[in-house]
């Protein structure tokens, strides 16, 4: 049985026939060949059968032979294979053949086969028909689209059917940035801090040769690759000169391995790589200030600060600014055990010996310290102002040219001021020795002071203080001198008001004029009352009164009056003159009606030696000499009185005359005299009106005369009925007055 010069195995063989019309049946072996023995001469029929018709054709499935004695007969049966079509193909991943993958075919003929090295296989001898190709991969690490595919071959056809696959990009890298400082071993250990440093460059190169990927920390200083498939890669930090650079700005440098750090990914998996870096430098803040034991003073600026480290090597200086404090920094190459020892030196100041421990937190950038040893300021520069006591009222004047003395502890200071300057102020400028900080310095005035100074009144004065701890730095200033006068002067002026404007002037009607003893008794009082209504004469014991008045010209001085004293003035206006306002005035409170000048007497008394009383004060630019002092004013006063009659008129020639023998009484004739305003600042308005008939009871005859009484001098307005004319003088008096 022969297909194609094969020997076709497994064909069913039947021979019928021969003289007993035997049966009998075999099968084909492997080499297609079958015998039937033992026959008898004859006749016989040969059959073949069971084999699969769709894929083998024979020209003829039954052949006669005739067989003689001792014959062999022989009957091939040659046919053709139906199946000559076949479905071959590749499994690859990414061009890469894999190996002993099992590839299945079913549908028209089931078979199946294994990749070989280069990924290929095969299926020949197919029949035309439908099948499915079908591969089998078990291993994550690939990703096909399709695991099988079905196919129709006809006959004679071929078909390929590749499977290409990818890799399985499920693993990752990740990583962070960290500052390598508490244990400096390229480990994130527990407490180490992650560095927020943007633009760090890292690189992950694998798994083939070629195959790199490039990538950047960001701002929180980490960073990652996804997609990765499994395989070996290095992780590696390529520190170039500008990221070298850009690491050094901002102090730190790439601490891990050069060749960076080698791991096999498997499927998915996930790793994770900390990468070192080391803090470069360490900026180190460091003030300066005056100190004594515990106790801190000014910041100190211009002081030099150097800093040392390993084997009291030089690591950084600076001067301080005004602030006191300096920034250095220090390369933490040049260190040991996190820490700098500070030394200050400062020009002029006293500065202990020893150095101050700077450390830091190896994991922080920056730290700062102050001085612990001692530097304080020998060199004393202080001012002192002195002044009078101030009240409610006032006070606080400069002691201008007032003698002074100055005192360390018991001793007089050599060289220090004695005076006080115009401004009341004097400066001091010494050195003192470091161990006699604290020192004290007073400033007293003297006890005695020439008169233009202290006006010849007894002070007291509070001595200003200053203590100098040597922990300043700018010039001070002592506690004020203030001087608080115990007796004051008064002083009090009275002038005759002529002119009719208010004030002490001089160029209106030739003028006032400052009188004294001739218009007022003066009399110095002292309240004697909580409300001050009350007033007693001041004793002698209090106050000398004939040693101590003086005047002239209508200038009144009381002198060494006591300060304290709630002291009252009173004014008397003598025989023919009247108050022009105020007959007492207070020292002591309301102080702007009173004219309280250059100082006060009683609770506000005490800041100026001379008080005086000016309330009668103008200075309104009206062109009188205002701007002088008045104290208590007085006018002139007259005895006024009137006669009212009627007196007959003659002619005589072409004019008139009066005839004074002709004299007639009228009632009823009003006359009135009416202060005339800004012409008079003292007078009272009055007026009568005559009478019918005399009064025998009073010194005038009504009927014509009135007696107005006493009148303050000034301008008025004379007023009478019209028709009727005035005139001043007697009553032969030639001076008309025309009415106003």
């Amino acid at each position: 049985m022969v297909i194609e010069g094969e020997g076709l195995a497994g064909v069913t063989v039947t021979l019928i026939g021969g003289p007993s019309d035997e049966n009998f049946t075999m099968m084909t072996d492997a080499d297609g060949m079958y015998r039937f023995e033992d026959l008898r001469p004859g006749d016989y029929t040969v059959s073949i059968s069971d084999f699969d018709t769709r894929d083998y054709e024979f020209a003829a499935t039954s052949q006669d032979v005739s067989v003689d004695l001792d014959e062999t007969g022989t009957v091939s049966f040659t046919g053709v294979l139906l199946r000559t079509s076949g479905i071959s193909g590749r499994v690859s991943v990414e061009g890469m053949g894999l190996d002993g993958i099992t590839v299945t075919l079913s549908g028209a003929a089931d078979a199946s086969e294994t990749t070989d090295a280069g990924g290929q296989y095969a299926f020949a001898g197919l029949a035309a028909g439908d099948y499915t190709v079908s591969i089998a991969i078990d291993d994550p690490a690939y990703v096909f689209d399709e695991m099988s595919r079905d196919v129709t071959v006809g006959d004679d056809e071929s078909a390929i059917e590749n499977f290409d696959g990818q890799h399985a990009r499920t693993a990752s890298v990740s990583g962070q940035a960290f500052l390598d400082e508490l244990d400096k071993n390229d480990m994130m250990d527990a407490g180490e801090h992650p560095l927020p440093a943007a633009g760090i460059p890292v690189a992950l190169v694998g798994p083939g040769v070629n195959d790199q990927r490039l990538s950047a920390t960001g701002p929180d200083g980490s960073f990652s690759f996804g997609g990765l498939r499994a395989g070996s890669y290095q992780l590696v930090v390529p520190i170039d000169a500008t990221a070298a650079a850009a690491l050094a700005a901002a102090d730190v440098a790439y601490g891990g391995p050069g060749t960076g750090y080698a791991f096999a990914l498997a499927v998915g998996e996930t790793k994770s790589q900390a990468v070192p870096f080391d803090i470069t430098h360490t900026t180190v803040a460091f003030s300066v200030s005056l100190r004594s034991g515990d106790e801190t003073g000014d910041a100190l600026p211009g002081a030099s600060v150097t800093l040392y480290g390993a084997g009291d090597a030089n690591v950084g200086s600076g001067t301080t600014g005004d602030d006191g404090s300096v920034t250095i920094k220090v390369a933490r190459a040049g260190t040991s055990g996190n820490m700098v020892m500070a030394g200050v030196e400062a020009e002029g100041y006293h500065v202990a010996d020893g150095k101050t421990e700077v450390s830091w937190d190896p994991q922080m950038f920056a730290t700062s310290g102050a001085n612990s040893n001692d530097i304080v300021n020998l060199n004393v520069d202080v001012s002192v102002s002195g002044a009078t006591v101030e009240t409610d009222y006032g006070g606080g004047e400069a002691l201008a040219g007032w003698a002074i003395s100055v005192m360390h502890g018991d001793d007089a200071v050599e060289g220090a001021p004695d005076m006080l300057d115009d401004d009341g102020s004097a400066s001091l400028m010494t050195t003192v020795e470091a161990g006699d900080l604290p020192a004290t310095f007073t400033f007293s005035v003297a006890d005695d002071q020439d008169d233009d100074l202290d006006g010849g009144e007894m002070y007291e004065g509070a001595d200003g203080v200053y203590e100098h701890t040597g922990l300043k730095v700018e010039a001070m200033d002592a506690d004020p001198i203030v001087v608080t006068y115990t007796t004051q002067t008064l002083k009090v002026f009275v002038h005759h008001e002529r002119d009719q404007v208010m004030g002490y002037t001089g160029n209106v009607l030739g003028g006032d004029r400052r009188m004294s003893e001739e218009l007022v008794d003066i009399e110095i009082r002292q309240v004697s009352g909580n409300d001050g209504r009350l007033t007693r004469p001041v004793s002698r014991e209090e106050w000398d009164a004939r040693a101590n008045t003086t005047h002239s010209r209508g200038a009144y001085t009381f002198a060494h009056l006591p300060a304290d004293m709630d002291i009252v003035v009173r004014a008397d206006a003598k025989d023919g003159y009247k108050l022009l306002d105020l007959d007492r005035l207070d020292t002591y409170r309301n102080m702007e009606e009173n004219g309280v000048m250059g100082g006060a007497f009683g609770d506000m008394g005490g800041w100026g030696h001379t008080v005086t009383l000016c309330p009668l004060t103008e200075v309104e630019p009206t062109g009188q000499d205002f701007g002088e002092c008045g104290s208590f004013a007085v006018v002139s006063t007259h005895e006024v009185s009137a006669n009212v009659s009627r007196r007959a008129v003659q002619t005589r020639g072409t004019g008139f005359r009066t005839n004074h023998h002709t004299i007639t009484r009228v009632a009823g004739i009003t006359v009135s005299l009416t202060p005339v305003e800004g012409k008079n600042l003292a007078g009272d308005g009055r007026s009568f009106t005559t009478a019918s008939s005399d009064d025998p009871t009073t010194a005038i005859n009504e009927q014509r005369a009135h007696n107005f009484g006493t009148m303050a001098a000034g301008t008025y307005e004379l007023g009478l009925p019209d028709g009727w004319m005035g005139m001043v003088g007697d009553e032969r008096a030639a001076v008309l007055l025309s009415p106003l």
